[in-house]
Parts: structure tokens; C-alpha cells; sequence
């Protein structure tokens, strides 16, 4: 599954903003996304663990899990399996306590192209889709988030990932998973 949507920013009705995210990464998340991809900064909504509120986050997309040690060669997955979330090293704990919805507008598909029933084998071309509701409206799909904390500085990374599932009949025709 490919990782690529298009957030609008922070705006969102009923929603409180949860401020104490940094200067820069506020300045980051709140320029609206077009062509967002993982490992940029993107609104994410959640449960404050504190109060219980829902707020909305900052966070960099692309999971380091709070529980690593040192996340150089650590690949920061984009998406998670739905059917392994539960069992996932890397997403167990966040399943069970650190769910959240990433608002989106769109997100993007690519479909393989084939040629006489078969995947062209070299540079392998794609069509891209934009995938959005029917009228328009934005849309939240599931994620996991984590916070890591550097054992050196102290300071802390919020990340988060998608969560992804079979594709539905609509979706098939594109491609074999959807968020």
C-alpha cells in the first residue's frame, strides 16, 4: 500500500488543539498537505492520555515505537497489517492503548499496469488514483500512534502509523489494500 494523502490542516470542528507539540513541529503539521507522504508532519486526532479529551496532534508519519533503544536501521513502518496489529511487536502496545484517526480529504492509489494480464516486469508503470468520498468531505482513517524518547536528551518523538485492511470490491480494482 502506498503512502501518499492529502490533509487540509488543523481545522476541525470540535476538535481542541493539544499545544504542547513544539513551535516547529506546529509550523510543520499546519501548512495544508497535498501530496503528503510518510515522514512528513500530519494532524492526527486522539485521546489526551492526561484529561481523556479528544484533541488533535502534531505527529511525524512513520511509527518508532517507545519501547526501541536506538532507532538507527529502524524502518518506521507507514502502515500497519489490521490482521497483525494485535500480535506486531512494533504495534501491540500502541494497539491497545494509543489509537488515533488521521482527517484526511483524499489519499492516493496506485494500480499496476499490466500488459497481457501480467505486471510489466522493468520500471513497472503505474496509474495514480485520488481517492476521495463521493462529496468531498474529509474523512479519518485509523492509525496507532507512539511517543519515543531519546535516552540521550530526553526529548520526545510522537509518531504514528495507518492502519490498513483488505481491500473492499470498489477498492480491488486498484489495488489488494485500503486504509
Amino acid at each position: 500500500m502506498c503512502g501518499r494523502v492529502h490533509q487540509n490542516g488543523p481545522d476541525l470542528p470540535g476538535i481542541s488543539s493539544e499545544m504542547d507539540a513544539s513551535e516547529e513541529e506546529l509550523a510543520r503539521a499546519y501548512k495544508e498537505n497535498r501530496n503528503g507522504a510518510p515522514g512528513e508532519w500530519f494532524w492526527i486526532i486522539r485521546r489526551h492520555p492526561g484529561h481523556g479529551r479528544t484533541v488533535h496532534t502534531p505527529m511525524k508519519w512513520g511509527l518508532l515505537p517507545a519501547w526501541l533503544k536506538d532507532p538507527s536501521g529502524w524502518k518506521y513502518p507507514s502502515n500497519a497489517r489490521q490482521e497483525t496489529v494485535k500480535t506486531n511487536g512494533a504495534f501491540k502496545l500502541p494497539y491497545r492503548r494509543r489509537r488515533c484517526l488521521l482527517p484526511i480529504q483524499l489519499f492516493y492509489e496506485w494500480q499496476k499496469i499490466l500488459e497481457e494480464g501480467m505486471p510489466l516486469k522493468k520500471g513497472q508503470r503505474k496509474q495514480p488514483y485520488a481517492i476521495a468520498m463521493k462529496d468531498r468531505q474529509p474523512f479519518a482513517v485509523a492509525g496507532l500512534y507512539d511517543t519515543w524518547i531519546d535516552p540521550a536528551t530526553g526529548q520526545q518523538t510522537n509518531t504514528f502509523t495507518v492502519v490498513t485492511c483488505g481491500a473492499n470490491s470498489l477498492m480491488a480494482t486498484i489495488h489488494d489494500r485500503m486504509r
